[in-house]
């Protein structure tokens, strides 16, 4: 849903003046902070730097997806 409904920042989706329910109703801000800060699944010491040409987004979680895109 964040991926479609953006906002400017991930926290603003639990902001009481713009909250949006079908997200904030399923897990709390502080939730998602300690799942976010601890969601890696790749090695941050081989990690580009942002302003490299070749810096991937996706880096922590890239395992992750590339198991899921050959799965589909």
């Amino acid at each position: 849903m964040a991926g479609i409904v953006n906002m400017p920042s991930y926290r603003t989706y639990w902001a009481e003046s713009i909250r949006f329910d079908p997200i904030a109703d399923v897990m709390s801000r502080n939730r998602f902070d300690t799942v976010r800060n601890y969601f890696h699944i790749n090695d941050n010491g081989t990690m580009t730097a942002c302003d490299d040409p070749e810096h991937n987004k996706l880096f922590k979680v890239r395992p992750f997806v590339d198991s899921i895109k050959s799965s589909f």
